[in-house]
């Protein structure tokens, strides 16, 4: 049978205004109409999602505690974490503790940083999908439904494929306060042609108290004291980005990608583990258990850098200033942000505040769905690129296929119309990476996935271009053994208390050695962040533009490293560096240390 298609928002708004029509509406009556169902799901993403329904807590509670359990947090939850974070306009943060039996309500089951965090997401995405299409328009007031979730009659989740974007301005699809109705195809439906309401990826309401959550209170209107806030440089020109967007592709030395050579590096490379996340840097077991990551060429890079640039700093713009006095009095100075890196981090004083994309309650920006289903697309793009047993591609193990991805159900769970908030904690319904990673069970496709140009034959690092492995073609040489330098991996461990959202750029005596970029909640660190080892590491990959690892030792010796966050000089506890692979090519047709399971 066909396959649900999911299609580019930005090609719907200018070739189908039909379709359009239908996903805006779609959306708009989920968030108003099905809005308890909507917080329930956006809540399972890092908490602020509780409803009245005893089943949901008993079951999610259930979840929480085999979560933790299998390891998620190391050394368990860290309940005098605040929830909700520094979010723009939202609930006075509460400690977990002071939460009590609602602590699932504000727990987070996401993953970041680790292995399992892009499969994670695909199960968050389908259910989503699911719940847009019992408000699709096309099936309301209809008898006849038995096309409504299935086959290619079925509304598909859109997405953002914002590889190519300018950072600059954001594109009228999520950007316009209101949207405009353009065909009369759904008048029959209550949206004639014409007609407007709110534009459903523009914003949504901010976290509220897990009480306000539990008596199922909604703010009567959306305005600009109780909704989701962006980085204000997008609306008021005067102000000046936070986080960095890079897009110079012209700069054959440059250590610094595009986000689109970030995204075609991450997609070429064969490497399951390189490709999906930077890497396990909470603890060691995971390493060991489930392989190395891409460090900061790995496709969770780019993903961070999108978090962090739409969020920014909120302060003024059209969506409102975003008040969260607790923690700040509306205004940023460098003074701050220098007293924020200084001082201790686990404590509200002096915590940097940014908007709703750049903290665990991202979910809340309505845009989230539009750059997860990219980021989606792009896992989609990597497994129809690489086939298990082709030389060099190395497979999720069987250690991180048999990890439980709570708090989702399994695909035919979900698919039977048993959505992970009203299923038990047990193995009928307990979803493992390895249910969600295989993509024959799924019922959608896309209308165009990336496929990386890696044709190109280079046969000398000096002939390469961009960065990490020296692009695309450097990579393709690296895997047929056409060349044989090997990148360096330079590792910095810092204090967990500096692990902070943002951009942390490593220089080499003066020179920039590469971007890695960290998306991690303001107002205290998520738990997973305040868990595990008291250190964090950043991975950078370089192929050239430091010498050889001799001389990079000798510089590490020799104290020539420096380490800036945002700009700022972040101290570090130590650099090393060795072969990206320890010497031994991952890239070759006998992988070592690597299992091709």
């Amino acid at each position: 049978m066909s396959k649900t298609v999911r299609k580019s928002i930005l090609t719907l708004w200018k070739n189908d205004q039909e379709e359009c029509d239908r996903v805006y509406i779609a959306l708009y009556r989920l968030q108003t109409e099905g809005r308890v169902a909507y917080r329930r799901l956006v809540g399972m993403h890092g908490g602020g999602g509780g409803t009245s329904d005893a089943n949901h807590l008993a079951y999610l509670t259930a979840k929480m505690e085999a979560d933790k359990l299998q390891g998620h947090y190391h050394d368990g939850f860290p309940l005098d974490t605040v929830w909700p974070g520094a979010v723009p306009n939202a609930a006075y943060p509460e400690t977990i503790t002071s939460i009590g039996t609602n602590e699932a309500f504000a727990y987070t089951f996401c993953w970041h940083g680790s292995a399992p965090f892009i499969v994670w997401h695909r199960p968050l995405m389908a259910e989503f999908e699911r719940n847009l299409q019992v408000y699709d328009p096309k099936f309301k007031d209809e008898t006849d439904t038995t096309n409504q979730h299935e086959g290619p009659e079925a509304l598909g989740a859109p997405y953002w494929g914002w590889e190519g974007w300018d950072g600059i301005t954001l594109p009228i699809e999520v950007s316009t306060p209101m949207y405009t109705v353009k065909t009369n195809a759904w008048a029959d439906k209550g949206y004639p042609q014409g007609s407007a309401f709110p534009n459903p990826f523009h914003r949504w309401f901010a976290p509220v108290s897990v009480e306000d959550q539990m008596n199922e209170v909604f703010p009567d209107l959306l305005n600009d004291a109780n909704c989701t806030t962006r980085a204000g440089a997008f609306y008021d020109q005067n102000q000046q980005h936070e986080f960095d967007w890079p897009t110079d592709m012209s700069d054959a030395n440059s250590n610094t990608p595009s986000m689109y050579e970030n995204v075609m590096n991450a997609i070429a490379n064969p490497v399951f583990m390189e490709f999906a996340t930077k890497g396990s840097t909470q603890s060691d077991d995971e390493t060991t258990a489930w392989g190395e990551g891409g460090g900061n060429t790995s496709i969770e890079n780019p993903h961070n850098l999108f978090h962090n640039r739409v969020g920014g700093t909120p302060f003024g713009g059209l969506q409102g200033r975003g008040n969260q006095f607790f923690f700040f009095d509306g205004v940023t100075t460098p003074e701050r942000i220098q007293k924020a890196q200084e001082d201790d981090l686990d404590g509200v004083d002096y915590m940097q505040y940014y908007g709703t994309m750049t903290s665990n309650q991202s979910i809340f920006d309505p845009i989230f769905w539009l750059h997860h289903g990219n980021i989606e697309r792009q896992l989609m793009s990597w497994q129809a690129l690489h086939t298990e047993g082709d030389d060099g591609v190395v497979m999720p193990n069987d250690a991180l296929r048999a990890t439980v991805i709570y708090p989702w159900t399994k695909p035919a769970q979900l698919y039977a119309g048993n959505e992970s908030w009203n299923s038990p904690c047990d193995d009928t319904y307990n979803a493992t990476f390895g249910d969600w990673f295989d993509t024959s069970v799924l019922r959608y496709e896309y209308d165009a996935l990336i496929q990386p140009d890696v044709s190109a034959n280079v046969t000398t690092a000096s002939s390469a271009t961009a960065f990490g492995f020296g692009g695309l073609p450097m990579l393709k040489a690296i895997i047929k053994g056409a060349v044989e330098a090997e990148p360096i991996r330079i590792m910095v461990e810092i204090e967990r208390k500096h692990y902070r959202t943002g951009d942390f750029r490593l220089f080499c005596n003066g020179k920039l050695v590469g971007s890695d970029s960290v998306f991690s909640a303001q107002g205290t660190p998520c738990g997973r962040c305040r868990s595990g080892k008291s250190t964090r590491t950043l991975h950078y990959c370089v192929l050239d533009g430091v010498g050889s690892l001799d001389d990079v030792l000798s510089t590490i010796s020799g104290g020539g490293f420096t380490l800036k966050r945002n700009r700022i000089n972040v101290p570090y506890v130590a650099v090393k560096a060795r072969a990206w692979h320890e010497g031994v090519s991952i890239f070759g047709k006998k992988p070592r240390k690597r299992s091709r399971k």
